[in-house]
């Protein structure tokens, strides 16, 4: 493995869980989820998102025995196992700020972006579905701060990438392609670049823009199906993931920002490794196997 990308872990989803690992020796264990009998947390959670400074993870989970609502955003304390639940609705593609204070997320299919405290409390919308649209998803934060990306459905089926201010107003379009379907947009952590995934069919490649959407150039080959770009820590290099899309199983590659050096840092024959991770350059998080 190259050293710019030797350093971290993976969070991912697996199965019924939220798992980490180090890539490299795989080694790692369940953070959130598990087996019947020994869950650990909210059931069926998805979609981990790190804070800034690796010390908590949001996903969105459902704590059916207790009857306490489904998919609502949660928060894990990764210094003491407690988690906390900030949203009382549906949520789901959470996304920090970069101070950590606040995380956006999306409403789980209804087609609107909010945000709330990372500590709880009242939540903010931040888009309005328009009528006879799929609205918006998949927010991902600047690193300043002062604008949040999204994806905005047409038709439900294509995705365009737009921009607005992070309280909601100037909101722009920032790249649509009429041959693709424009997804999973995250912007670098020096804010000068957006990845995000071109959609066709069951195609996809990572493509990478300037922030303000233009020189887009592809940087995966067009013979490989990825999807789920993450910038490694200092902007290294993008992972991503690459298998069968449509069955949502694949596994995990690094590659310099130019599509160069691709690396495979997983080899999970017959395992369903979901479409959501996230990663961490901080060192292991929780102990627990």
């Amino acid at each position: 493995m190259p050293k710019w990308a030797a350093h971290g872990f993976l969070v991912f989803k697996y199965l019924d869980s939220l798992a980490q690992i180090r890539p490299g020796d795989e080694s790692g264990g369940i953070l959130v989820g598990g087996p019947p009998g020994h869950m650990l947390g909210p059931h069926t959670p998805w979609d981990p998102a790190l804070s800034p400074n690796g010390r908590a993870l949001a996903f969105r989970g459902y704590y059916e025995p207790f009857a306490e609502g489904d998919y609502a955003l949660y928060v894990l304390n990764l210094r003491n196992g407690k988690f906390r639940r900030v949203t009382r609705s549906v949520a789901g593609d959470p996304a920090w700020s970069s101070d950590g204070r606040w995380i956006a997320f999306d409403d789980g299919g209804g087609g609107e972006v909010w945000k709330v405290r990372a500590g709880g409390g009242k939540p903010i919308r931040l888009t309005q579905r328009p009528r006879n649209t799929a609205g918006d998803a998949h927010p991902t934060w600047s690193q300043n701060g002062k604008q949040i990306a999204f994806v905005h459905w047409v038709n439900g089926r294509h995705g365009q990438i737009w921009a607005m201010r992070s309280d909601g107003t100037s909101a722009h379009l920032l790249r649509d392609d009429s041959r693709f379907s424009d997804e999973a947009p995250v912007w670098s952590h020096d804010g000068s670049h957006i990845a995000f995934v071109a959609r066709h069919g069951s195609r996809g490649s990572i493509e990478v823009m300037n922030a303000n959407g233009s020189n887009t150039h592809t940087v995966t080959n067009p013979s490989v199906v990825a999807w789920n770009p993450v910038w490694l820590p200092h902007d290294t290099g993008i992972a991503f993931l690459s298998g069968d899309s449509v069955r949502g199983s694949g596994n995990v590659f690094v590659m310099r920002v130019d599509g160069q050096a691709v690396h495979q840092l997983t080899h999970w024959r017959g395992r369903a490794l979901t479409p959501q991770f996230t990663w961490t350059g901080a060192r292991m998080l929780v102990g627990r196997a």
